[in-house]
């Protein structure tokens, strides 16, 4: 959830520039392309919320009505998948100065991505242990803000360095090689590390 924060405010720190200094529009028609952002949100909300329901129900109805709060991870792997792609997309369509629609495609997707993963890691936080759901609700959101604070101050010089195609592209690859290995590791032995966990509260 941090690396993701992360990467959400460092799109938000150089998409100004992109539309201003790259395409060269105005201030007033640069601010339109937040839409893209926007409507990415919305729509993983509209979607994601009952397709983590949905998954979730499923497996318990699987485990003989028995929830388990690691029944919530399954739909993180396809929520990285697509912020990976909507980052690359975004990243190189950009770089190639395309239409500007190709960009903001490739936001929405991020977006998209962005919402759906939340919803799942925060139900997660909540189930996993009801009793410290506020503390673990409390230091995601702490950790992910340290993210956010940190992420932008190296954002604008690594793009200038490396490229919208390039930097885009090594945010889209952390987003795979940490959304989908990490959720198979606590659907399998998350049940075993909350039991240890619980244990050392106690």
């Amino acid at each position: 959830m941090a690396f993701i924060y992360g990467f959400k405010y460092l799109m938000l720190v150089t998409y100004p520039a992109l539309w201003t200094k790259v395409y060269g529009y105005r201030i007033g028609i640069a601010g339109l392309m937040y839409i893209a952002l926007g409507v990415g949100s919305v729509s993983g909300l509209l979607v994601g919320t009952p397709l983590i329901q949905f998954v979730y129900l499923k497996l318990v109805a699987r485990n003989n009505g028995v929830a388990k709060p690691e029944y919530r991870l399954p739909v993180l792997i396809p929520s990285s998948v697509l912020m990976g792609i909507g980052l690359i997309w975004y990243g190189w369509s950009a770089e190639a100065k395309i239409f500007w629609l190709m960009p903001e495609i490739g936001t929405a997707i991020f977006s998209f991505g962005i919402s759906a993963l939340f919803q799942t890691i925060q139900n997660y936080l909540i189930d996993m242990n009801p009793m410290y759901a506020a503390s673990s609700i409390a230091a995601g959101a702490m950790f992910r803000s340290f993210f956010a604070f940190g992420f932008p101050l190296f954002g604008q010089a690594m793009y200038n360095r490396l490229g919208y195609g390039w930097a885009n592209t090594l945010c889209g690859l952390l987003c795979f090689t940490l959304g989908v290995p990490f959720p198979v590791f606590v659907y399998l032995k998350g049940e075993k590390l909350r039991k240890w966990a619980n244990k050392r509260f106690q």
